[in-house]
């Protein structure tokens, strides 16, 4: 074997040693969940916002486009040109809000999202979305 090619060869067994030997990554922290449920129900709308503690303040965004922004650091990404549809305190981890059906323009879609203030942070849902039928069903 040449010299150059030893030196490639033992090289690469050595890089190769260590990184087999370092030590592993720490595992990323769990980030807490917040879901969203959307309930449709004749003349209201049902938003549900579930967050892994059994006390949090709920808020409810609502926006006629999907796209996400970061406002601000260390914010999760929020739902771009919402309203605040509603907020208020979780009961038993869970906050409901109930808003009337004609708050929302029918036949759009309109998506929602989730937020919850706590002691774990503040955290936000994945976006959901719902259609009132113009004709007034659902």
């Amino acid at each position: 074997m040449k010299p150059a090619q030893f030196a490639l060869a033992s090289g690469f067994v050595f890089v190769s040693s260590v990184v087999a030997q370092s030590d592993p990554l720490p595992p990323l922290p769990v980030v807490p969940a917040v879901e969203l449920d959307i309930l449709l129900q004749p003349g209201r709308v049902q938003f549900d916002v579930a967050a892994p503690a059994p006390q949090f303040v709920g808020i409810v965004i609502v926006s006629g486009v999907p796209d996400l922004v970061h406002f601000l650091v260390d914010l999760p990404p929020l739902l771009d040109q919402a309203i605040v549809a509603d907020f208020g305190l979780a009961v038993n981890g869970v906050y409901t809000s109930v808003l009337p059906d004609i708050a929302f323009p029918p036949g759009m879609s309109i998506y929602a999202q989730g937020v919850a203030l706590g002691e774990f942070g503040i955290l936000a849902s994945g976006v959901g979305s719902f259609v009132l039928d113009a004709s007034g069903q659902k």
